[in-house]
């Protein structure tokens, strides 16, 4: 506690009433000393006075912040690499995945960084061929990268994703749109997945094999369209529609024109889990069990007025999924109608994929799968007859997993496809072979 100010006033009036009292030389030097000693020891005395009532305000400062106020929490940081919010668009389902970011404090401005990378090692062995009976060697078939993120808020979202093509290393673009979410629906606009057959629909980085089917790759009506889309969703059912330029409109002009427009519709139903789990068709050890159901439709219009374009396309199928918590089953059913026109008439593909997937350990995964179709076509081959089984070691999950499998193909196979690494075969040809073996990175 500090020294008063009257202390000091009192003690100079007595020590000068002192001095004038005496009078004398000597007595106002004795005086003047001890008033020189006392202004010294007041001023220790307010100097320790000080001392210690600083020492106790800093402590009881200290106390109180440690016991009133609580830690805040750490900012998030504006960079980095980690989980960051995503939704894929249409209709899909606010999750998180890995990637690097940049982002401003509030989180209303995002920008994802990402990209896709896989290197195979393909062998094709034709017991009937007309050319080199054996191909191998390597590819890589995907190198992507991806932009996606969020933009004034989290109602607002884009993604443009491009791949350097197995053809040529040529720069292609993917996925280009822009989605606007508002209570439960979702509006879409740009270039994106159709949403028809299931297996095109989950990405290529989430597959259980090394490649989708070659019953998917022939009868599903492109890969990606020009066009605009909505989306409805609930906690188990979810409803999707577009109106696009159809098949063969990826990144082409208005003038460019194969078809006059593409209606497709999909609708989905949980029977268990949650719409994240069929992000991919794998289901790790230690996931929640979920159940699938889901049916599309999709109907192209032949372009008018154009020689030699005019085809209509009717597609309708249905997929179930099922995930276990270390087992997966998946099956789809696909029938086709396909309308040429002249004297051609229509064709009437149709077909199915089943495959299945199941943890042995933590990270190995064997699985298996059977396609048929039947493409009915104008002269032969005309079935897609392939079984294939293989495993899979993840050493991150989906980022960084190793895959392996084997087909055989029981009946001539009707198509060449540049990801599937099946060859066409001459008619009533059989015994194809195709060995796999793909490191895939995604970062």
């Amino acid at each position: 506690m500090s020294v008063t100010p009257w202390l000091r006033a009192s003690s100079l009036l007595v020590l000068a009433a002192a001095a004038a009292a005496q009078g004398t030389e000597e007595e106002n030097k004795a005086l003047r000393e001890r008033l020189a000693a006392a202004e010294q020891r007041i001023e220790k005395l307010e100097q320790e006075s000080a001392g210690k009532d600083r020492a106790a305000l800093e402590t009881a400062v200290n106390e109180y912040l440690a016991s009133a106020r609580p830690e805040a929490p750490d900012a998030a940081p504006l960079a980095g690499y980690g989980p960051v919010p995503y939704r894929g668009g249409c209709g899909c389902t606010p999750h998180e995945v890995m990637g690097f970011y940049l982002r401003d404090a509030s989180g209303d401005f995002l920008l994802r960084i990402g990209g896709q990378l896989q290197v195979r090692y393909a062998l094709n062995e034709q017991e009937d061929s007309l050319g080199d009976p054996s191909l191998s060697g390597f590819e890589i078939p995907r190198a992507k990268l991806v932009a996606s993120g969020n933009l004034f808020g989290p109602h607002w979202t884009y993604k443009l994703q491009g791949n350097f093509d197995v053809d040529g290393g040529t720069f292609t673009l993917e996925d280009a749109w822009v989605t606007y979410y508002v209570s439960k629906w979702s509006f879409t606009a740009g270039q994106f997945k159709c949403p028809a057959l299931r297996e095109e629909i989950v990405d290529s980085a989430y597959q259980l094999l090394v490649e989708r089917s070659v019953v998917n790759d022939a009868l599903t009506s492109g890969e990606r369209f020009q066009g605009v889309a909505v989306g409805y969703l609930r906690e188990t059912w979810r409803l999707s529609g577009s109106f696009t330029d159809g098949d063969g409109s990826r990144n082409t002009p208005v003038l460019q024109g194969d078809t006059d427009y593409a209606l497709t519709f999909r609708g989905e139903l949980l029977l268990g889990g949650t719409f994240d789990l069929f992000d991919d068709f794998t289901s790790f050890r230690g996931d929640a069990p979920g159940t699938l159901l889901a049916i599309n439709a999709h109907f192209q219009g032949a372009e008018t007025g154009t020689p030699g374009q005019g085809t209509d396309v009717l597609l309708l199928s249905f997929d179930l999924s099922f995930e276990f918590g270390g087992a997966n089953v998946f099956f789809t059913g696909i029938y086709e109608q396909v309308d040429q026109g002249g004297t051609t008439g229509t064709r009437e593909p149709w077909g199915f994929v089943a495959h299945g997937g199941y943890f042995v350990t933590e990270r190995l995964e064997v699985f298996g799968r059977y396609e048929y179709a039947d493409l009915d076509p104008l002269v032969p081959p005309d079935k897609i007859n392939i079984a294939t089984i293989g495993a899979n070691w993840y050493f991150h999950r989906h980022r960084v997993k190793l895959t392996g499998d084997f087909g055989y193909a029981f009946d001539a196979v009707p198509v060449t496809q540049k990801y599937t690494d099946y060859r066409r075969d001459v008619p009533f040809a059989s015994g194809q072979i195709v060995l796999r073996i793909q490191l895939q990175l995604l970062f």
